[in-house]
């Protein structure tokens, strides 16, 4: 059954929060350049 829960959230946790986290986090990408600069 752990393994169920476990393969189940892994995509969803994997492909919810990464778009999520795109569409909030459009700051991340000024900062690296900067420090790529």
């Amino acid at each position: 059954a752990s393994e169920d829960i476990e393969e189940l959230v892994e995509p969803v946790a994997a492909h919810g929060p990464k778009i999520e986290e795109e569409e909030q986090e459009p700051e991340p990408p000024e900062p690296f350049e900067y420090i790529d600069d």
